[in-house]
């Protein structure tokens, strides 16, 4: 088991926003970012997926990571200008986030990243 499955399987709060996308660029250097995060306290709670600088989608479950591009195609007619638009933020995880964008995307005019944060900040 690699380092990083360990924490995808371990570990309920993984999350890396923007905040830091000097240190994520790569699968191989998550999990080490997640120590350091961890360590300093600066990984919000009920989280669980990763936000990498690269957009990489990775949610602990593969089911789930297709489930919810396929969810995300229906809010939007070109997923690619999602990706495009809005790169650091693109990937959800759980479904009470999923049912909150749903509810806030005309409200917000279908800005994601304040949808996302409203959800976050809640």
């Amino acid at each position: 088991m690699s380092e990083l499955e360990k924490y995808l399987t371990e570990s309920e709060i993984i999350y890396i926003t923007r905040t830091y996308p000097d240190i994520v660029y790569s699968e191989e250097n998550i999990a080490s970012t997640i120590k350091v995060l961890e360590h300093f306290k600066l990984l919000p709670e009920n989280i669980s997926c990763i936000i990498t600088a690269n957009a990489s989608i990775l949610l602990r479950d593969p089911d789930e990571t297709k489930a919810t591009l396929d969810y995300i195609s229906t809010l939007t007619e070109d997923l690619d200008n999602v990706l495009t638009e809005n790169p650091e933020i693109f990937s959800f995880g759980t479904d009470e986030l999923k049912e909150y964008i749903k509810n806030n995307y005309d409200t917000y005019n279908g800005d994601i990243e304040k949808i996302i944060s409203e959800f976050i900040s809640k």
